[in-house]
């Protein structure tokens, strides 16, 4: 299973700019300030536009933590506070054409190799193959990596992952069978962190 789902796309507004958090036109002195120079996609960027944030509050990726303001939810954002709902109406992170039906078509191929992963899994666990195993268990790996924060989408990815009934007899099977290691530990551990579950 390779990482195919970061590709930049013109149309879904991916191409990475420089946002001033705090716009030029309000914030001159804060031009050059480091922490307010933050990446992001054109769509979100230009919806964005002049908003002060001191006015209308938004998430600042920066200094604030998402999980306090957004939970996820069929691949699409959705708020816990006011600050969350500004972000989601003055950002266009739900826009459909740029990024919910994209969110929505990788996740459901990610849900759909789940579901194959896991009977191959079984498969290769009742034969007694190590290989087949061990080719299965690496497949699993490299898939669950692409939810991982250098992703596209990491959030909506890691979410519908873990949140999955194929991914958690996985992840039980594994368990059961002795064969989950460090190494998925460590990878549960990136999904976690950039997972917004629902409350």
């Amino acid at each position: 299973v390779l990482l195919i789902y970061d590709k930049p796309s013109a149309k879904e507004g991916k191409y990475m700019e420089i946002d001033h958090f705090f716009p030029k036109i309000h914030f001159p002195h804060l031009i050059l300030e480091w922490t307010n120079l933050l990446p992001s996609n054109k769509k979100c960027n230009t919806t964005k536009g002049d908003l002060n944030p001191l006015e209308i509050k938004i998430i600042n990726p920066y200094s604030d933590n998402p999980k306090e303001h957004l939970y996820v939810k069929n691949f699409r954002y959705y708020h816990l506070t006011p600050i969350g709902k500004n972000t989601i109406d003055y950002t266009a992170i739900n826009d459909y054409s740029h990024f919910t039906k994209v969110r929505s078509e990788i996740c459901l191929e990610i849900i759909d190799e789940l579901d194959y992963l896991n009977d191959n899994l079984t498969e290769a666990i009742s034969s007694k193959s190590l290989r087949k195993t061990t080719i299965t268990i690496n497949k699993i790996k490299n898939l669950l990596k692409n939810g991982f924060r250098t992703q596209t989408y990491a959030a909506v990815i890691s979410t519908t992952i873990l949140a999955d009934v194929k991914f958690i007899e996985i992840r039980e099977i594994l368990t059961r069978n002795e064969k989950w290691d460090s190494e998925l530990n460590d990878i549960i551990s990136e999904l976690e962190y950039c997972a917004l579950p629902s409350p």
